[in-house]
């Protein structure tokens, strides 16, 4: 070969007076430009490198295949997430992958579930990275071990990078009914056993209860609004440390008819002046209302969608005609002569309805008992226990029960009155079939029904799987005022009753006419 011409094509590159290695992979060769200092290229530590490069590029790729996989197959649907955090199939996953406290680990295997619901093998792990996050899921679903436990934890986390012990309210949790906020204080006390974290819920607005309030230790405070804003108004205590505000059923605290509400949350958030305090808002539906709020308040947060707006398909669900007002009542006694697994839920739209029904039924051997706004609380807590034992069967109720209280046995609900909104007949049905077991609903409606918002029920109802006659999904589309008027104010209905109601003009006349004929008759 010519020197000059491999002079010319080695121009600038130098070669070490040594023997390379066996393997030229492992060679090093120094190139040099012109003008410039010497590199030293290591081609062994490049191709490392690439190697590790592509190898966590395949783990990345394979951990979201089995995200979406997981996603897919529990119909669990994320937005918000710049990366996509993989659900927990089991709580001992959840035990291995985030450092929990001990006590808490012990006080979340005491309830003693198999395995996490969907929406808490999504909640759990994105709670617990200190994510904001808009929660929709069915009732029943387990909502709130899935932010009760993660939040615990946090504020365990704050407590041991501030070294000490924080006896300031630093959370809060808004709940729409005085019974809700009871049961999610009886699941937060059981997960708060031995771990230095207090809960107390706001019983009263009376003097005496505000001035005693603020020596308890509080790090979890859970209230309605308008008692909480109660206590804002008279200094009872301070929420300027507060770092997560959970609201529970905010779909029905934000309803159109609920117009106070926005009022006592702004005066709420107005008083929590934390700038880095988060939120988690958790319901069952979801409505417009809600979100210019979230848009202002929630900021780099997780959108979490468990089958949205649709009533849960482990619930038979059957709309039954009935014709007229006065055929109800017969209707019921049916169902109850072909046999039915207790307990039983019945909603009706208001508490003269749940009182008149209550008097019809009572003697029936049912063994029923009724509940509505009139009963004082401690006559309602001791109804709840009653059918959570099982001594009572039957319980008719008006809509303050349908709302997030866990009677997790209920085989069957009976909406003797339609309900007023497509949100609220989600959350009637949602009373039973909870925690992964079955149920059936059944639901009246006459003539008068089938102008209101009937054909949107209709369809949820053929959504979840159950038959629906042809002719529902035919009717006419509710317009947004008829929908409003309904919330507002439910229709008129006829009283609940057997007794034959006489028309005295008419019976007058029938018997006048009964008479001549007779001495017609004699003649």
């Amino acid at each position: 070969m010519d020197n000059s011409i491999f002079k010319s094509l080695t121009l600038g590159v130098t070669f070490k007076k040594r023997k390379l290695d066996k393997d030229p992979v492992k060679a090093k060769i120094e190139v040099f430009k012109e003008d410039s200092d010497p590199e030293i290229v290591d081609s062994s530590t490049s191709i490392k490198k690439k190697r590790k490069k592509l190898s966590e590029e395949y783990l990345r790729c394979k951990n979201l295949e089995e995200t979406n996989k997981l996603c897919k197959k529990h119909h669990i649907n994320v937005k918000g997430c710049v990366e996509k955090v993989k659900p927990v199939e089991s709580f001992q996953e959840l035990f291995d992958r985030f450092p929990l406290n001990l006590q808490l680990v012990d006080n979340i295997k005491n309830f003693k579930y198999e395995t996490p619901t969907p929406v808490q093998m999504q909640v759990l792990p994105l709670f617990l990275e200190g994510k904001s996050l808009k929660v929709v899921a069915p009732t029943g679903s387990g909502k709130t071990l899935a932010f009760v436990a993660p939040l615990i934890q946090n504020l365990l986390d704050d407590r041991k990078l501030a070294s000490d012990e924080s006896n300031q309210i630093e959370s809060i949790i808004l709940v729409p009914t005085r019974e809700l906020a009871s049961q999610i204080l009886s699941v937060t006390t059981r997960l708060c056993y031995e771990t230095g974290i207090r809960a107390h819920i706001i019983t009263s607005t009376n003097d005496d209860h505000m001035k005693n309030f603020h020596k308890k230790k509080t790090n979890i405070l859970i209230s309605t609004p308008l008692k909480l804003v109660h206590f804002i108004k008279s200094n009872a205590m301070k929420l300027n440390q507060v770092k997560w505000i959970i609201i529970d059923e905010v779909d029905k605290l934000f309803e159109e008819s609920n117009h106070g509400f926005k009022e006592d949350l702004d005066q709420i958030l107005a008083a929590c002046s934390n700038e880095k305090r988060k939120f988690a808002l958790f319901s069952a539906t979801t409505n417009k209302e809600m979100t210019p709020f979230v848009h202002e308040n929630l900021k780099e947060f997780a959108t979490v969608n468990i089958s949205p707006n649709i009533p849960t398909s482990s619930v038979e669900q059957e709309l039954k005609y009935v014709g007229m007002e006065s055929a109800k009542l017969l209707a019921v006694r049916e169902i109850f002569r072909e046999g039915v697994s207790p307990p039983v839920l019945i909603f009706v739209q208001s508490k003269d309805r749940a009182k008149q029904l209550f008097s019809e039924l009572m003697f029936d051997g049912l063994n029923i008992d009724i509940i509505h706004s009139d009963r004082s609380q401690k006559e309602r807590e001791e109804v709840y226990k009653k059918f959570r034992e099982g001594r009572i069967w039957v319980l008719i109720c008006t809509e303050l029960m349908s709302r997030g209280i866990d009677f997790r046995d209920v085989m069957m609900v009976v909406n003797f009155d339609l309900p007023t909104s497509v949100y609220s007949y989600i959350h009637r049905v949602g009373r039973c079939g909870r925690g992964n077991k079955t149920g059936k609903a059944i639901t009246f409606y006459t003539n008068d029904d089938k102008k209101g918002i009937l054909r949107d029920i209709a369809k949820l109802v053929e959504k979840s799987g159950s038959h629906v006659e042809g002719f529902l999904l035919q009717l006419k589309k509710s317009t947004k005022k008829e929908r409003l008027a309904l919330l507002k104010k439910a229709p008129k209905r006829k009283n609940i009753s057997n007794k034959i109601v006489v028309n005295k003009r008419k019976s007058k006349t029938w018997k006048k006419n009964l008479k001549k004929k007779i001495n017609e008759d004699d003649d």
